[in-house]
């Protein structure tokens, strides 16, 4: 497998404007550049705090290493978006670069039995798009949060798009999968894709690794 060397820290919450948790988790980063009219740098990275009330904020760079700078307008989506709904708090964003319809989908949580999504043409301005899964569409669990959104086709599937997230099954966290065709309509696996091991507890934020002709899932 592929070996990772830690190479410094790029955001830390110290400093931030918008700073209501004193933490920052779930960085997703996209290429902004001739995808956006003017885009504020070549890569904008979407993150959240972890507790309520959360909110999606995103920062910008010219190089993937940084410096990063924290968009003056966080959060771009909060907890509260009239009419569609009122929660605790939204965190755990998802970006994705959706060809076919040339938009951002970025997906998110609020509560963590239900992962919204909205789009934007310019990365920083989004519409609600609605819900995208729930608990509802799995078999006992309690949380349908953290999704990770790949374009990857499943033999047999028709689907353009995959998505892994985290379900809390009785108290115990495992790995769910979904997969639609337009990234919009999902149909789901009922039953986990992946549980804890003999030496591991509550696996969580799953995420797809091409590597030399097979796939793997990387998870905590």
């Amino acid at each position: 497998l592929p070996v990772f060397h830690h190479q410094g820290v790029v955001l830390d919450y110290r400093g931030l404007k918008y700073n209501p948790c004193d933490d920052v988790i779930i960085p997703s980063v996209i290429k902004a550049y001739q995808r956006f009219p003017k885009p504020l740098g070549r890569y904008y990275l979407y993150y959240a705090p972890h507790n309520a009330p959360g909110g999606i904020c995103v920062a910008y760079s010219d190089a993937l290493e940084g410096p990063w700078k924290e968009y003056t307008g966080n959060p771009l989506i909060q907890r509260d978006w009239p009419p569609h709904y009122k929660v605790s708090h939204v965190s755990g964003p998802e970006a994705i670069w959706i060809e076919e319809e040339h938009k951002l989908f970025l997906y998110y949580h609020g509560e963590n039995n239900t992962t919204r999504y909205a789009s934007s043409t310019d990365g920083l301005h989004f519409t609600y798009e609605g819900v995208a899964v729930t608990t509802r569409m799995f078999d006992d669990t309690t949380e349908a949060s953290y999704a990770r959104v790949f374009r990857h086709p499943i033999a047999g599937k028709d689907n353009r798009y995959l998505m892994l997230l985290m379900g809390n099954e009785k108290g115990t966290r495992k790995i769910y999968l979904a997969w639609s065709k337009n990234g919009r309509q999902w149909e789901t696996q009922r039953q986990p894709l992946f549980g804890p091991q003999t030496s591991t507890g509550q696996p969580a934020q799953a995420w797809l690794l091409p590597w030399q002709g097979k796939q793997y899932l990387v998870y905590h």
